[in-house]
């Protein structure tokens, strides 16, 4: 395990499922308020269990509590719903829908729908994104990413990040963790 390289969130972990479909869900439902705060997990939990996380937005009206809830079932089900799949191949463009982002979950619910489609996971803090851009979460670098509304989100995501060696804009800062793996954003 190595520190975090984008801010001081903490470590990186990786969780893999090579269970039964039975057995995930019942791993994944036992292990509420560890790995997501109940009762906002159980919402997006019932969406995936029942087939109707089936439409792009679902997250928009969340609160912040429950965007966190969100990623964090995201990440808990985005391992084992894309079993088989293989990653989008390298020159792949997507489109994040920059109109929600208000601070950094909802830009981490955008990117994964954006990659992955509705429920989809690309990273919850910038640690998980730069994982995410290694591959295995969706998409292969190099790839291009039109970020529509950028404008909306420069303006709502302009919270100070302190990095190991200055303060920068979460909004660059994102920028540059996707430059840094090959990822090209046109800000539109």
């Amino acid at each position: 395990m190595r520190t975090s390289r984008w801010g001081d969130e903490g470590q990186k972990y990786a969780l893999t499922s090579d269970e039964e479909d039975s057995d995930f869900w019942g791993f994944a439902h036992g292990a509420e308020g560890f790995f997501t705060p109940a009762p906002e997990g159980e919402r997006v939990w019932d969406l995936i269990r029942t087939g109707r996380l089936n439409r792009v937005g679902l997250w928009h009206g969340l609160a912040p509590a429950d965007r966190r809830a969100w990623l964090s079932v995201a990440l808990m089900s985005g391992g084992y719903r894309r079993q088989g799949q293989s990653d989008a191949p390298a020159g792949r463009v997507f489109t994040l829908d920059g109109r929600h982002i208000v601070d950094e979950d909802s830009f981490s619910c955008a990117l994964g729908e954006a990659v992955d489609g509705p429920g989809g996971y690309f990273g919850w803090n910038l640690d998980a994104l730069d994982d995410c851009l290694c591959g295995g979460w969706g998409a292969t670098v190099p790839f291009t990413l039109h970020w529509d509304s950028s404008a909306v989100s420069r303006e709502r995501l302009a919270e100070v990040v302190e990095t190991a060696d200055r303060d920068v804009p979460l909004f660059d800062l994102l920028l540059e963790v996707l430059a840094s793996r090959g990822a090209r954003v046109v800000l539109r």
